[in-house]
């Protein structure tokens, strides 16, 4: 089994986090005003 690539795995992880932040404002009977994303990658070590 291999690696999935880098792409493919960051949109899998999106929509998850999607779904983990629908379900808590359903359950909280909140409203989403904004979505936001943000990319950052790691620093690296020298």
């Amino acid at each position: 089994m291999g690696l999935a690539p880098e792409g493919f795995s960051r949109s899998e992880q999106k929509k998850s986090w999607n779904e983990v932040l629908n379900n808590i404002s359903k359950y909280l009977n909140g409203d989403v005003t904004k979505k936001e994303e943000k990319v950052v990658e790691p620093q690296k070590k020298e």
